[in-house]
């Protein structure tokens, strides 16, 4: 997961710099953050945790790359007061708060006391 919280990071503050410097020429700069797609991505993980990616967010199903791609489009669209944003395609993941799809890692996992 390190590698994908870093490269979203990175992704987001890029979009960020970017928007800046080419604000004042017109030109608006955004990104779009994907969350569980359903794409050949999916093979990534073990056959036990895809069943959980259509349940891990609270419109209880995976994205495919029409709605990636409706939200590139919406994007590139008229907003001209819209400048540096990164649009989460994600069915409203962070809603929930803490959710680990793929099933969370026994060291991340609560402690008892004692």
């Amino acid at each position: 997961m390190a590698h994908t919280t870093a490269s979203r990071a990175g992704v987001i503050y890029l979009t960020k710099a970017l928007a800046a410097r080419w604000a004042p020429h017109g030109i608006r700069v955004h990104s779009v953050g994907p969350g569980a797609i359903e794409s050949h991505g999916f093979n990534n993980y073990r056959e036990e945790h895809r069943p959980t990616f259509y349940s891990s967010n609270p419109m209880l199903h995976a994205g495919d790359v029409q709605d990636i791609a409706q939200a590139v489009a919406w994007l590139a669209g008229p907003g001209a007061a819209m400048n540096g944003e990164s649009l989460n395609v994600d069915g409203g993941m962070p809603l929930w708060g803490e959710f680990w799809p793929a099933g969370r890692r026994d060291y991340f996992k609560p402690r008892q006391p004692g």
